[in-house]
């Protein structure tokens, strides 16, 4: 009797270590799987942002690529003209002179060609700076997306071994709870053997008394 006690108290507590283990692990599971579903939640939002970014960039490089072409096209242009006004501007201006009605006309057409020539500058110092603004911007447009993309692939590695641990987590708790299980098959098993052993015991007392009461009489 005092063995079989011995083994229920041994499982018994047995038992009550893996209860403790069981609602640790379980606590720990928890936590785990609301850690991944944060993570899945931030992923999202980045996932969006990363695709908005990127295509904003590929916009405003189609958008540089156009101020570009553009820039490129008016400063040849202008070049030409300057080159040519000042390889040929006194005969030119000799030309329009001779051509003209008068000195105004002739004066109004000068004027003209200058007002050109200047509204030309400013458009190429205005595409210049829009081109530098919009370089600038898609440079630190790229910048904030590499750091999305770095920060995307971190929160997936975090995830990738968060699923791990969860994945060892609900091994170890199956295990626990076999365990447990086990433990309390052993206490049943030995409790129905300490009281078989109980209802021998009555039995044989019951029966050494019944025989002593024989003899007696």
């Amino acid at each position: 009797m005092t063995s079989i006690r011995q083994e229920i108290h041994k499982y018994r507590k047995k038992y009550q270590t893996s209860k403790k283990k069981e609602a640790s692990t379980l606590e720990k599971l928890g936590r785990t799987e609301r850690e991944i579903d944060l993570i899945h939640t931030l992923l999202q939002r980045l996932s969006v942002e990363e695709t908005r970014q990127r295509n904003q960039i590929f916009k405003q490089n189609r958008e540089l690529l156009k101020l570009t072409a553009d820039y490129q096209t008016l400063k040849r242009d202008y070049t030409r003209r300057v080159v040519r006004y000042y390889k040929e501007g006194p005969l030119l201006d000799l030309e329009v002179l001779l051509s003209a009605k008068s000195i105004n006309q002739a004066l109004v057409w000068l004027k003209y060609r200058k007002r050109i020539m200047d509204a030309d500058k400013r458009r190429i110092e205005t595409l210049k700076i829009q081109k530098l603004k919009i370089a600038g911007q898609t440079n630190r447009l790229r910048k904030s997306w590499e750091r999305q993309k770095l920060l995307i692939a971190e929160k997936k590695r975090e995830r990738r071994n968060l699923s791990i641990q969860r994945r060892r987590r609900k091994k170890l708790l199956a295990k626990i709870r076999n365990n447990k299980k086990i433990y309390a098959q052993k206490i049943k098993e030995y409790k129905e053997a300490e009281a078989a052993i109980k209802r021998l015991i009555r039995l044989n007392e019951r029966t050494r008394t019944a025989t002593a009461n024989r003899r007696t009489e």
